[in-house]
């Protein structure tokens, strides 16, 4: 696996570096072990609130809130005047 690094960035959505994998199997491979963990993360969650226990709920509701607040990517003025779901 090989990654290229961009000396440029195009707009201010683009992220600062741009990944070129040498082989599309690596990135296949890397997209299905993201996607595996995110969705044991899900169940795991899932299994914690169905537990009926009111501190772990507002942890994990909390938290969430607190990630997306800190990690979310800002939009532009451009992203949130072209499309009326800016979100998505």
């Amino acid at each position: 696996m090989c990654f290229v690094r961009s000396k440029q960035r195009r707009d201010l959505n683009s992220p600062l570096i741009v990944f070129s994998f040498c082989r599309p199997q690596a990135l296949r491979v890397l997209r299905s072990l993201v996607h595996a963990t995110q969705i044991g993360c899900s169940y795991l969650l899932m299994g914690v609130v169905m537990t009926f226990n009111a501190g772990f709920l507002f942890a994990i509701v909390g938290g969430a809130f607190l990630g997306h607040y800190l990690f979310a990517r800002p939009l532009s003025r451009h992203a949130a005047e072209s499309s009326p779901q800016p979100c998505h």
